[in-house]
């Protein structure tokens, strides 16, 4: 039938059967890469949302405007993807969180598999073998990159994109600075996608939330290169009445 036909799965699994060969297309292994898909993408969902939350009980002061940017888009187009991709201030609060929160020190690691090694234009040579990263941290935090770097502006990037729409035509780059949007100075999963507005949306409409310390977000723990959420932090969620 070829590589393609009418009624072809285009499902991860499908995916996985089409290119593994050999023992790797046995049971067991599929299983495994399933699982470590499921690893791979869960967690980091979490561990972004998680941060968004310690941030908010952190600066309450951006829970009102998100709230009332929430209200307002659902009225109007309802809870659909069109409508988040309407929620500029709800987005940009999970952006920022991720630019101060990004899962390790160090991102999109890369290992040099060419025999030869690998050399660089400038002349900087890699040996095989060798390791490669990218200081996503210190990217986030620089001041070249961002005005007040290490203060959190939930809105930071909501009045970019403002100002960005104003100077280019509305039918191009319209997901440009979005939380799901990669660039060299925003790396907190590499080249990866990763967006929950619905859930923070959800929140700010539904719940009062705010740190267990008022204004302390719970500290970080460290795993080796990883950084991920306080296990037992805490935050204090209320639900709303009126």
């Amino acid at each position: 039938m070829g590589p393609d036909w009418p009624g072809k799965s285009n499902d991860l699994i499908s995916w996985f059967l089409e290119i593994a060969e050999g023992e790797e297309r046995t049971a067991p292994a599929l299983v495994l890469r399933i699982l470590m898909t499921n690893f791979a993408a869960i967690h980091t969902s979490s561990m972004a949302f998680t941060y968004a939350l310690f941030e908010l009980a952190a600066h309450p002061e951006h829970l009102l405007p998100m709230r009332e940017e929430v209200e307002g888009v659902v009225k109007k187009q309802g809870w659909s993807k069109a409508a988040l991709n309407s929620m500029v201030k709800v987005d940009s609060f999970l952006r920022e969180s991720q630019r101060l929160n990004p899962g390790a020190t160090v991102e999109m690691t890369r290992k040099v598999v060419a025999k030869e090694g690998f050399r660089f234009t400038d002349g900087i040579i890699l040996l095989h073998g060798a390791l490669v990263y990218v200081t996503s941290r210190a990217i986030h935090y620089d001041e070249v990159n961002y005005e007040n770097s290490t203060k959190f502006d939930g809105f930071r990037f909501a009045q970019e994109r403002v100002e960005y729409t104003a100077n280019h035509d509305p039918s191009q780059d319209i997901f440009k600075r979005q939380m799901i949007t990669t660039a060299v100075d925003h790396l907190p999963f590499g080249n990866g996608r990763q967006a929950c507005p619905a859930m923070l949306a959800h929140l700010v409409v539904n719940y009062d939330i705010k740190a267990e310390v008022e204004g302390v977000r719970p500290p970080d723990a460290m795993v080796s290169l990883r950084i991920t959420p306080s296990p037992s932090g805490k935050l204090c969620f209320r639900k709303r009445m009126d």
